[in-house]
């Protein structure tokens, strides 16, 4: 018989070479796992603010501030069909009316609803609104006198249950303050039932921050 032919070996230097691979791959996989992996600062904040994963209790992505130069045209939009009245202040300040009847009975400081649907949307765009913003709510009367207190009373806690409102709604506290003025500062002149009831009212005026180096 033929002599059998002697199985081939592989060369020691590979075995070796082959063994310590192994052994240098196990360890950076090791090395990895200790590993903290950190992210550039916008990284992290944007996926803190916004979680992609199914099942999370938190899903709203946080809309960027809006524009001053944006905000009269998002209010009015917001704000459009509610009955709501927004136009330009002196002052270039914006300034929405809200007629008595939107939130008040006749003679009374206490808003008619626990929800109030223009003051809502109003407050979404608040609290969007520009570090800086001051929004100042001013109570109007007629010139009639009221069965309890005074028409200055009752201005002031109709502006007061509004600013309230609007902190409900997580509105910031410090760009809030309320006032009323009574009846010393009408819209029109009072002839009638009508036109007293459009100077029934509460206006919210809104002083957004000057852009620096925009020219108009």
């Amino acid at each position: 018989m033929p002599q059998e032919k002697k199985k081939r070996s592989d060369p020691v230097w590979l075995t070796s070479f082959t063994d310590v691979l192994f052994i240098l791959i196990a360890f950076f996989a090791l090395y990895l796992s200790f590993t903290v992996i950190s992210y550039p600062p916008e990284i992290s904040i944007f996926f803190r603010k916004a979680n992609f994963f199914p099942g999370s209790r938190r899903t709203r992505i946080e809309l960027p501030d809006i524009s001053p130069h944006l905000a009269e045209s998002v209010i009015k939009k917001r704000l459009k069909s509610t009955g709501v009245t927004v136009t330009k202040g002196k002052k270039g300040d914006i300034v929405l009316i809200f007629p008595e009847r939107l939130l008040f009975d006749k003679g009374k400081f206490r808003l008619k609803s626990k929800v109030v649907y223009s003051l809502d949307k109003l407050a979404e765009v608040l609290k969007k609104l520009p570090q800086g913003t001051k929004v100042l709510i001013v109570g109007h009367t007629d010139s009639l006198p009221v069965r309890n207190g005074s028409n200055w009373e009752l201005s002031v806690r109709r502006a007061i249950s509004v600013l309230e409102y609007l902190l409900k709604k997580g509105v910031r506290k410090d760009m809030l303050r309320a006032i009323g003025v009574a009846d010393t500062q009408p819209l029109v002149e009072e002839r009638d039932e009508r036109t007293r009831a459009l100077n029934r009212r509460v206006e919210i005026k809104i002083f957004l921050p000057k852009v620096v180096g925009v020219k108009k």
